[in-house]
């Protein structure tokens, strides 16, 4: 087993930031209805934290949950961002609002790099019509569409595999990263991945240990192009290393696992040059 995780190149596709009064309200939300919280803190606590841990770049987005929620999350992620080089920030868009306005300037003006959508804390289906700009602007500006759409931890009626399926259809120059590898339905959203190649699944929570799962590792070989690593830091029950040595002790071989922690996100955001641990004299800890 790959056991030395040293000199791991590691981006992580799946991370949250808020503002903190908005991230105290989610953190007792977590505590009443699905587990403590271990890491909390004020941001750039929380992002020096990750970085400490080894990951060299991170996604992270935020979920507007009502309306008129949704710009200054995206222009306050902009300012982090400008903060902290290391993180690629995601938009958010609340289908009651104008998303086609807000989706211009958080893909113009903002610079964010895609948005996330959460069809169960946002009570919206895949294919909810208030939600089609964003898809649309985004696949214009070849961005990056991140979306819970699995059942998983929380059942919802808005949970949608296929009606996911459709978005799929009619946005096929659209990046979509499923979270949770669409947890708990992970056959069926392997099945996707075989039929549409804009489609990749991010790890986040899968192989820890901490929910019952036990998703096909056949389809982390056969689709290991398409398969990015994520954490879900800091909205975490365990400790953030339990992600990564999920993975490493899957066995997966060297190849497959630089993929999936690094190099298949590192080409779909673009980023340019070798990982810190192949610049001499440079090493990440994990």
């Amino acid at each position: 087993m790959s056991t030395d995780h040293a000199h791991r190149p590691l981006i992580d596709f799946h991370t949250h930031l808020f503002p903190t009064r908005l991230f105290r309200a989610i953190w007792a939300y977590f505590e009443q209805h699905l587990w403590p919280v271990r890491y909390q803190g004020e941001t750039d606590e929380l992002v020096q934290t990750l970085l400490a841990s080894g990951v060299e770049r991170f996604v992270f987005s935020t979920y507007a949950h009502k309306p008129a929620m949704a710009r200054e999350l995206n222009r306050w992620s902009a300012d982090v961002a400008r903060r902290h080089r290391q993180a690629v920030p995601f938009a958010t868009f609340h289908p009651l609002d104008d998303v086609e306005g807000l989706a211009r300037e958080a893909f113009g003006e903002l610079g964010l790099a895609g948005f996330k959508i959460h069809c169960q804390v946002q009570r919206c289906y895949p294919d909810d019509p208030g939600l089609l700009p964003a898809y649309r602007e985004a696949e214009r500006s070849g961005k990056i569409c991140l979306i819970h759409s699995g059942r998983a931890p929380e059942p919802s009626p808005y949970t949608d595999a296929r009606r996911f399926e459709r978005v799929l259809r009619r946005f096929p120059k659209l990046t979509f990263v499923v979270a949770h590898m669409g947890a708990d339905e992970f056959d069926r959203y392997i099945e996707l991945l075989a039929t549409y190649d804009n489609l990749y699944l991010d790890t986040t929570m899968v192989f820890t240990g901490f929910f019952p799962w036990a998703p096909p590792v056949s389809g982390l070989i056969e689709f290991q192009d398409r398969i990015l690593y994520g954490s879900d830091f800091p909205n975490l029950p365990y400790d953030l290393k339990a992600g990564l040595e999920g993975i490493l002790a899957l066995e997966l071989g060297v190849g497959i696992e630089d993929k999936i922690l690094y190099s298949n996100a590192a080409r779909l955001l673009g980023l340019q040059g070798p990982p810190s641990w192949r610049v001499p004299g440079r090493r990440p800890q994990v």
